[in-house]
């Protein structure tokens, strides 16, 4: 895996402690260095470098379909830079709920950052674009591993 450069490290690095405590801090720096690769190639467009960083379940040909779509890379490059988040976790969360309202102030503030005003109004009638990293280093998951980027629709049509 290459090395980020630390600019970018630090763009997906929240560095409050308030917002540490609520689980928002990625600890893992193979995780940050992972979301630091995967939002420069999405601000540059990098769809070759973004294949490179795909999980070991991603179908490189169907995420390049997603990728290509308008608005997709910016989408990722926003959620990774700005979404509430903690590691392994969804992003952003708040389309696993679904439903017509926000069920807590991240996910409400992250339904603004995105121009949602409800998880189905993001899913169904916006881009519906979710993304999750995993380093397979934490919890009760299965033995390290390294996963990488999957970005998939949770609408599908």
């Amino acid at each position: 895996m290459p090395t980020a450069n630390p600019a970018w490290v630090a763009r997906v690095q929240t560095e409050s402690s308030e917002e540490a405590s609520n689980g928002d801090k990625i600890t893992d720096p193979k995780l940050r260095n992972l979301m630091a690769l995967v939002d420069e190639a999405a601000r540059e467009k990098d769809l070759k470098s973004l294949g490179r960083l795909c999980s070991n379940d991603c179908v490189r040909s169907q995420q390049f379909v997603l990728w290509q779509n308008p608005g997709a890379l910016d989408v990722l490059s926003t959620l990774i830079e700005k979404a509430h988040r903690t590691e392994g976790e969804l992003l952003p969360g708040f389309v696993l709920v679904g439903g017509n309202s926000f069920t807590d102030a991240d996910s409400a503030a992250d339904g603004k950052l995105l121009g949602a005003t409800s998880p189905q109004d993001y899913i169904h009638h916006l881009s519906g674009w979710a993304t999750s990293f995993q380093s397979g280093t934490g919890g009760n998951l299965p033995p390290e591993h390294w996963t990488g980027l999957k970005v998939w629709a949770a609408n599908p049509n």
